[in-house]
């Protein structure tokens, strides 16, 4: 059986950009479907890995939700080098993530898939 390509995925495209950050304990490759339909239209897409993720589970001993941010911050600032126009995707706790950063650092467009939330005890 073959492992699945965990690895960060670039596809150049136009002057707009867009950061696809996946969830928790999985890789870029659950968003690599989404950055092939967004770059065949045209866009620039960045799938960041989360440090500590994709690779072996006792990476994740290694770091906390910090280096995750951290992650996240350096693949906008990867396409901030080549795109005017910067989204932020993110899906669960990518969507966390994404949410988290968007609220520090401005980007155009912000969409979250499947977000963690906690529910209203009214």
């Amino acid at each position: 059986m073959t492992s699945p390509d965990t690895s960060p995925f670039f596809y150049p495209g136009g002057e707009r950009g867009v950061l696809l950050v996946h969830g928790y304990l999985t890789s870029p490759q659950e968003m690599r479907p989404l950055g092939a339909y967004l770059a065949d239209s045209g866009l620039t897409v960045l799938g960041v890995r989360l440090a500590g993720h994709g690779t072996h589970i006792d990476a994740m001993d290694t770091v906390t939700w910090r280096d995750w941010v951290r992650s996240v911050e350096e693949g906008l600032a990867r396409l901030r080098q080549t795109c005017t126009h910067v989204s932020l995707v993110g899906l669960s706790m990518g969507a966390a993530l994404a949410l988290y950063v968007a609220a520090q650092t401005p980007v155009e467009r912000l969409i979250l898939y499947a977000p963690p939330m906690a529910a209203s005890r009214t």
